[in-house]
């Protein structure tokens, strides 16, 4: 955040800085798909090469009523590494249900959470991820989320990097693991060995490869309430 606005502020096109700020998130990702659509598919630069706007996927959390006509997939935010339904794993049922109830057919979560609070010890703020509790939110998201098809070859792939990082030991600070459709994890707020990883030993590694596969046999399932939620705007979690 660079600075605060006063609430009495009008902005260039004379409108009141509540509304404005209602459908910033509808204007941003407007321009986010002018610009793919336009620019970045007809770049004659040579350090970046034009990209097909078909291949390019991107998530938004902050929205408007018109947004869903402009992305993809909707994201749940930052949820606590937690189990409660304020802000934890059973929040995330109650978001997407919610959220498409309003017009936000695809949407998402970080597997396994994201905020994580270690600071306060013995207070209740003490928030890590759990092993148990990665994997029942990669049991929800194989039969909860999703928007693209996953094929053996993706397995494969996954198989191999996981066993690859484990075997080097690298420590990831960004995301944790690979981009299959939206079975989508994240290494979380904190990089501390508290904090359990999908690679973190092979049982863990072994329960998030079978619900990724779960998740890629569907995808035929998938496509069809895609294409009903193009159609008609049925939500995928209903």
């Amino acid at each position: 955040m660079v600075g605060r606005i006063d609430i009495s502020a009008v902005f260039f096109l004379k409108e009141a800085l509540v509304s404005a700020n209602i459908q910033f998130g509808e204007l941003y990702v407007w321009l986010l798909l002018l610009y793919i659509t336009t620019t970045a598919a007809t770049t004659t630069s040579t350090a970046v090469p034009p990209v097909n706007p078909e291949d390019v996927m991107f998530f938004m959390r902050s929205a408007w009523t018109q947004s869903p006509r402009y992305a993809p997939v909707f994201w749940l935010g930052d949820q606590l590494v937690s189990w409660d339904s304020n802000d934890g794993l059973r929040s995330v049922l109650t978001g997407a249900l919610s959220s498409g109830l309003v017009g936000h057919a695809v949407t998402h979560s970080d597997i396994g959470g994201y905020t994580v609070e270690t600071d306060l010890p013995g207070s209740e703020m003490y928030y890590v991820r759990t092993p148990e509790l990665l994997k029942r939110w990669s049991e929800l998201s194989a039969f909860g989320f999703g928007m693209c098809v996953l094929m053996d070859i993706f397995l494969y792939v996954l198989h191999i990097f996981i066993y690859y990082i484990q075997l080097n030991n690298h420590n990831i600070s960004l995301y944790v693991c690979v981009y299959i459709g939206l079975f989508r994890t994240h290494i979380g707020s904190s990089t501390t060995s508290l904090d359990a990883q999908v690679y973190d030993n092979p049982v863990s590694m072994a329960h998030f490869a079978r619900f990724a596969s779960i998740y890629g046999q569907q995808a035929n399932y998938r496509k069809e309430l895609l294409a009903e939620a193009s159609e008609f705007g049925y939500p995928l979690i209903r």
